[in-house]
C-alpha cells in the first residue's frame, strides 16, 4: 500500500460514493469521465483494495469501499477543512510589517505613507525604525525588518532594490543670503549632517570648488536642527528640499538657486520566491504612491 495519497483522488471517492455515477461525478468534478475512472483506479491501487463494483446494472461500493467512506473519509474531510482555514488564515492581510529608513525623510515623507495605508488595512500593524544605511542593511540581511529606504542599490545577494523616490538636494542659507557670489559660498562657515557629510561633499565637489574644503562650523545629524543653524547663525547647509520645507515655508531660511542636484532612494526587501500577502500589499502600495508623487 502507497500511504502518499492525493487529495484530490480522495474527493473524487467523496463524490462517487455519494451519486454511485461516473457521469455525475465527472460533472460535479468538471473532469472528463476517464479522469474520474482513472482517479479511482489509482486510489485504489495505492490502498490495495477494490473500493467499488462496477456492473452493467450500476456502481456500488465494496464493503472495503464502505469502511473507507466511514472511517478514513471523515478524517480527509477535516484536513481539507484545517488546510482551507490555514490557506485563509495566510491570505488575510494580517500581522506586522517593519521598515527602516533614515530618519528625515521617513518622518517627513514615508511615515505619512505608512499611516496612509494603514487606514485601509486596519489588521496590519506597522513599525517605522529610523537608523543609518549600513545598519538598514544589516537589519535586512538578519530578517529583523521586512523591507528598507536607502540611497544606494545594496550590492549583497539576496537583497533585491526598486527605485521607489528621487530627492532633490539643494543649498540652503539664512533668509538674509539673496544672491550670493560662488566665492561668498565657498568662505563661508556650513553645518553639515556628519563630518563626512555625503550630500555637501557632492555638492561642493561639483559645483562650488575643487580648490578648497567647505568651512564646518558645526555638526548634527538632524536636518531640523540643520535648518535651525542655518536661521540662527547664518551659516549654509546642504539638504533635502523636502526636509527643509517647512523651514522655507515660514521664511526662516532660503534656498541658493543654481546649486542643486537629484539623489534616488531605493525600496529594499529580502529576494524571495514568496512572500505574505500583506508584505506584497505594502510594497505596491508604496511603490505606487512614490511613482505618483514623481509623476505630480
Amino acid at each position: 500500500m502507497n500511504a502518499d495519497i492525493n487529495l484530490n483522488f480522495i474527493k473524487c471517492f467523496e463524490i462517487l460514493a455519494e451519486t454511485l455515477s461516473f457521469s455525475v461525478t465527472s460533472e460535479k468534478l468538471r473532469l472528463a469521465q476517464s479522469n474520474v475512472s482513472r482517479q479511482i483506479k489509482i486510489l485504489e491501487e495505492s490502498l490495495g483494495v477494490r473500493l467499488f463494483h462496477r456492473t452493467r446494472q450500476g456502481v456500488s461500493l465494496t464493503p472495503e469501499g464502505q469502511r473507507f467512506r466511514q472511517d478514513v473519509l471523515p478524517l480527509t474531510l477535516e484536513l481539507r477543512e484545517k488546510l482551507e482555514s490555514f490557506t485563509n488564515q495566510q491570505q488575510e492581510e494580517s500581522g506586522e510589517i517593519k521598515l527602516g529608513c533614515f530618519a528625515e525623510v521617513g518622518k517627513s515623507f514615508f511615515m505619512p505613507l505608512c499611516l496612509e495605508f494603514q487606514k485601509g488595512h486596519s489588521r496590519i500593524s506597522l513599525e517605522m525604525v529610523y537608523e543609518n544605511e549600513s545598519r538598514i542593511l544589516e537589519m535586512l540581511t538578519r530578517s529583523e525588518i521586512e523591507f528598507g529606504i536607502v540611497s544606494n542599490p545594496p550590492i549583497i545577494e539576496g537583497l533585491a532594490a526598486f527605485p521607489a523616490l528621487k530627492q532633490k538636494i539643494a543649498l540652503f542659507g539664512p533668509a538674509t543670503a539673496k544672491n550670493p557670489s560662488k566665492d561668498e559660498i565657498e568662505n563661508a562657515p556650513f553645518v553639515a549632517y556628519e563630518k563626512t557629510d555625503a550630500l555637501l561633499t557632492e555638492l561642493w565637489s561639483k559645483q562650488i570648488s575643487k580648490r578648497k574644503k567647505p568651512q564646518i562650523v558645526s555638526v548634527v545629524n538632524s536636518h531640523r536642527s540643520m535648518c535651525d543653524a542655518v536661521a540662527t547663525i547664518g551659516c549654509y547647509a546642504v539638504l533635502p528640499v523636502m526636509s527643509a520645507r517647512p523651514h522655507i515655508d515660514a521664511g526662516e531660511i532660503r534656498q541658493i538657486t543654481g546649486y542643486e542636484f537629484d539623489t534616488p532612494l531605493y525600496f529594499v526587501h529580502p529576494q524571495t520566491e514568496w512572500m505574505p500577502r500583506k508584505n506584497q500589499s505594502f510594497k505596491q502600495f508604496i511603490l505606487r504612491r512614490c511613482k505618483e508623487v514623481k509623476e505630480a
